[in-house]
């Protein structure tokens, strides 16, 4: 659903996901949704026409958490079979995987500033490392 945010009635709904929604995100610049769902599928909106870009499988199982860069040019996966994948958003081409957590990922974050040191786990998105630098993934797992 596209809601009016002055008085949060559906201005637009759309089909898109043959399983339940399990998260959605919208980019910093207000261009793009990402919605991911319990079947692991991943799909790319145009926020203003909320036409679909692309879709794929990016997960086995659910997807359930998602984020966008800070400049909204990758997202950020994570499922219940434990992995982060980073994904550019012109094609939703794979460009990065993260494993190494014992338990599904249930939260992720994507920031440009220090964050506190009470987190699960810190990446460098393109090296895929565990990183101490200014731009940082933070993935929780259960």
């Amino acid at each position: 659903q596209h809601l009016n945010p002055h008085n949060g009635e559906a201005v637009k709904e759309v089909d898109g996901h043959e399983a339940a929604i399990t998260c959605l995100k919208i980019s910093y610049s207000s261009v793009k949704i990402v919605s991911g769902d319990s079947d692991g599928i991943v799909k790319l909106w145009d926020f203003h026409g909320l036409e679909l870009l692309v879709g794929l499988r990016a997960h086995i199982g659910a997807c359930n958490c998602l984020a966008f860069s800070p400049r909204s040019s990758l997202v950020l996966t994570g499922g219940a079979d434990k992995v982060v994948k980073v994904w550019e958003t012109r094609e939703m081409k794979l460009i990065r995987k993260f494993d190494g957590h014992k338990g599904e990922i249930t939260s992720l974050a994507c920031s440009l500033f220090p964050l506190n040191s009470s987190i699960n786990s810190l990446w460098d998105p393109q090296e895929a490392t565990r990183t101490e630098g200014d731009f940082r993934v933070v993935a929780g797992s259960t």
